[in-house]
């Protein structure tokens, strides 16, 4: 019985801080070849532009792929911004070959417009109505999710 208290209790923190507040959040997975890194963004009324403890999770880089929020209040894998008009994600990826970002359109904030600019190829993404971007390029790329 303990045991089980203590999970619910273990669960509670751990999605506290998802289901509090008026806010949404979905996950960005990063891929090249068998590498990949799922990345977080998304927002809760009492979150801020800079590094929110309670939100944000700072990354930790390594490998051949490195992917992370690099606005923010640093390089971040979990990037949790306030309710308050529109917001910039912005998003950098190394890697020695070609890239795919995938996400869930479903997962998306309704009634708002999220883009996914990548300014270096010309291409901006409608991530409502499309689930991935690949870039074939090899390096540093960048990146710009905005939500209006």
């Amino acid at each position: 019985m303990k045991k089980t208290i203590m999970i619910i209790l273990l669960l509670t923190l751990i999605a506290a801080p998802i289901l509090a507040g008026n806010g949404w959040e979905t996950n960005l997975t990063v891929s090249a070849g068998p590498a990949s890194s799922r990345l977080s963004f998304g927002q809760q009324a009492d979150a801020t532009g800079g590094l929110d403890g309670r939100y944000d999770v700072p990354a930790m880089l390594s490998g051949d792929l490195q992917a992370r929020f690099t606005d923010g209040g640093g390089t971040l894998w979990r990037d949790i911004r306030s309710t308050d008009g529109n917001q910039e994600w912005q998003l950098a990826v190394e890697a020695a070959g070609p890239v795919i970002l995938r996400w869930d359109p479903a997962g998306l904030p309704s009634g708002s417009s999220l883009t996914l600019e990548d300014s270096a190829r010309g291409k901006s993404i409608d991530m409502a109505t499309v689930g991935e971007y690949a870039v074939t390029a090899s390096g540093t790329s960048e990146f710009m999710i905005r939500l209006k």
